[in-house]
């Protein structure tokens, strides 16, 4: 059963957010925008009956963020901080099927802790850059990544690492973006259970929702 609060939060989406803010970039973050965006997105996994709901962590009071940002050299944007307080990711376990547990598919949703564990472990790679911090994991070596600051920012970019590409695009204006995409993917049937009982993907459709909540984002264009 989905949670009524959140099928309130749903039926007042709009899905056409980002046309109003189209072009702009936004150094202040709208987390009333951000948090509607995941309570759709956790509708849509609800209603699809995914394994992640039931293993989603309760979200984070800010102190635990801040002290958990403590072994960082730099701070989370604050969409970053709005995430992690409105869930801190899915618990997993040995013997998990990951693909079961994402939260998009291909990617999984590592809580803080983790996300932070898999920073540690990357800083020094060749293809890592300083003050990249991963917040969405295929654990196979790809991860949806922003670019932080000792002073944190509100806002940032959001890159998507391929491991072993030279080069990695920024794939949305801004977390929020994301997330509204993601939202809209749900919704209009860009993501969808296939006959193997896994998240998959109309690539079309995907790119027409991310060209419209991303405009000018180069990965979109055709």
């Amino acid at each position: 059963m989905a949670d009524p609060e959140v099928e309130r939060l749903v039926e007042g989406y709009v899905s056409s957010s980002a046309a109003s803010t189209a072009g702009k970039d936004h150094p202040m973050i709208d987390e009333p925008r951000l948090i509607r965006a995941l309570d759709v997105i956790l509708f849509q996994l609800t209603r699809l009956g995914r394994a992640c709901v039931p293993v989603m962590q309760p979200g984070l009071r800010q102190t635990q963020i801040a002290s958990a940002e403590r072994a960082l050299p730099f701070q989370l944007p604050g969409e970053l901080r709005a995430l992690y307080r409105w869930r801190n990711g899915t618990f997993t376990k040995e013997g998990d099927t990951i693909a079961a547990l994402w939260f998009f598919p291909g990617f999984n949703f590592p809580p803080l802790k983790e996300a932070i564990q898999i920073y540690g472990e990357r800083k020094d790679g060749p293809q890592w850059k300083k003050g990249w911090f991963p917040f969405f994991a295929d654990f196979a070596g790809d991860f949806y990544i922003v670019a932080c600051s000792p002073k944190g920012g509100h806002s940032a970019r959001v890159i998507g690492f391929v491991h072993g590409e030279p080069e990695q695009a920024v794939e949305y204006l801004s977390v929020t973006t994301m997330l509204e995409t993601l939202a809209d993917c749900y919704e209009q049937g860009a993501f969808f259970v296939n006959d193997d009982g896994l998240l998959d993907i109309d690539d079309d459709l995907h790119r027409r929702i991310a060209r419209q909540h991303n405009p000018g984002v180069a990965e979109w264009q055709d």
